[in-house]
């Protein structure tokens, strides 16, 4: 109290500043919480689906397996029983079955002449259909080292392919002869024994020209079909599809 005796006069209380646009932040400790949202799972480290090729390449080189192997076992199997025939205990053949059947023991007479060089193919046909039908089921079940091996397999079939070819244009002679009298015995079955007019000769005439270009046709078909297994198993995301598999 003063000595006029009034109270003394207190200064007004002082408002708060805002703070100014160049005011440091608040420390980390004093911010708000930022609500955090969830973060995506990165597909770099998801293992990619098996492409749709690589699983018609797998069933193409199964196919290759089981079609070597069986060509490959009954070659063998010509030459362990010799060219020798079983008499037919059916008494009603007629004439065209009885000249068919010449034509196929035409055919493993033929096969037989040339065991010298059709054996050891035949042998490796076997082996080789074996490994790829046993390394294509390993490539369906995601193994890596199945997949290397398999394409090898691939390009060795389509190698004893050509080989085979070349080492036999006496089989493959004898083998047109019998498709074009085949050819000629199933034209005449068809016509229950009766004449053929010149119109149907020339066509099988025809016929039984193409039956040798339909060879070398085939055999590129093979060729083909070979690289095309070959391009599906070595293809980047086939690569990465079993690299995935390895890590």
């Amino acid at each position: 109290m003063s000595s006029d005796g009034s109270s003394p006069s207190l200064p007004p209380p002082s408002s708060p500043t805002p703070p100014s646009a160049s005011s440091p932040p608040p420390p980390p400790s004093r911010r708000p919480a930022q609500p955090t949202q969830p973060t995506k799972a990165s597909p770099a480290g998801r293992r990619p689906g098996r492409p749709w090729y690589l699983v018609v390449a797998l069933l193409g080189a199964w196919f290759f397996g089981s079609n070597a192997a069986l060509v490959g076992w009954e070659r063998l199997s010509l030459f362990q029983t010799g060219t020798e025939q079983a008499e037919p205990a059916a008494s009603e053949e007629t004439v065209d079955d009885d000249r068919l059947q010449a034509q196929r023991e035409r055919l493993d007479d033929a096969v037989y002449a040339a065991r010298r060089r059709v054996l050891p193919l035949a042998a490796a046909s076997l082996l080789l259909g074996v490994s790829l039908w046993i390394f294509a089921v390993g490539a369906m079940a995601g193994r890596p080292g199945a997949r290397i091996l398999l394409c090898q397999l691939v390009a060795a079939h389509a190698a004893l392919g050509v080989l085979f070819y070349l080492l036999t244009p006496d089989v493959r002679r004898v083998e047109r002869d019998v498709a074009r009298e085949t050819i000629d015995i199933a034209a005449h079955a068809a016509l229950d024994g009766g004449t053929v007019d010149a119109r149907t000769q020339q066509a099988l005439a025809l016929t039984g020209q193409a039956v040798g270009v339909w060879q070398v046709v085939l055999q590129a078909g093979d060729l083909v079909l070979h690289g095309v297994v070959l391009l599906a198993l070595t293809r980047r995301r086939t690569r990465a599809f079993y690299d995935l598999a390895r890590s």
